[in-house]
């Protein structure tokens, strides 16, 4: 029940006490730490949906380049399953659309119940939506799709040819 209670509380703490910049970076840095075999993903997952969706609109833009500077480490993180658990969960949190942010619970319950994959379909969808939906300027574009070039896994081999057939 303690942790519940943090985890309502932490992120207007953290949205009314820091800028946008400095909480992307602790919250990244927490959620990186939380591994499914040494942490609480979901609850760190959880905290980052929630801060993310009380800040206010200027604060968008120091998370999409939080999330864009941060991708070719997220893009290390091992293993594969929890690789693309946080990388849905952070594309669906940065999120203004409410059905692309609709899909973050059942996102984040893979985690909590160490569920073996997160759907081709979910990460597509909410890596597409990051990129078309989030006035990325061209450079950030080129960023995430050369973030994901740069990887062999067919997933991420797949992703790239939608968004440049596109």
């Amino acid at each position: 029940f303690e942790a519940l209670g943090v985890a309502r509380a932490l992120p207007l703490a953290l949205a009314e006490r820091f800028e946008a910049d400095q909480t992307m970076s602790l919250l990244l840095g927490e959620l990186r730490l939380h591994h499914p075999q040494r942490g609480l993903p979901g609850f760190a997952a959880r905290v980052v949906f929630e801060t993310v969706g009380l800040l206010p609109a200027s604060g968008y833009n120091a998370v999409r380049r939080w999330l864009l500077l941060s991708l070719t480490n997220l893009l290390q993180i091992e293993p594969v399953r929890y690789r693309l658990w946080t990388l849905t969960s952070l594309f669906l949190a940065v999120s203004s659309n409410g059905f692309v942010r609709s899909l973050f619970p059942p996102v984040v319950a893979c985690a909590d119940r160490d569920a073996d994959e997160i759907p081709a379909a979910v990460f597509l969808v909410a890596a597409l939506h990051f990129y078309w939906h989030q006035d990325l300027d061209a450079d950030s574009r080129e960023i995430f799709v050369s973030s994901f070039a740069q990887r062999k896994e067919p997933l991420f081999v797949r992703l790239v040819s939608l968004l440049r057939t596109n």
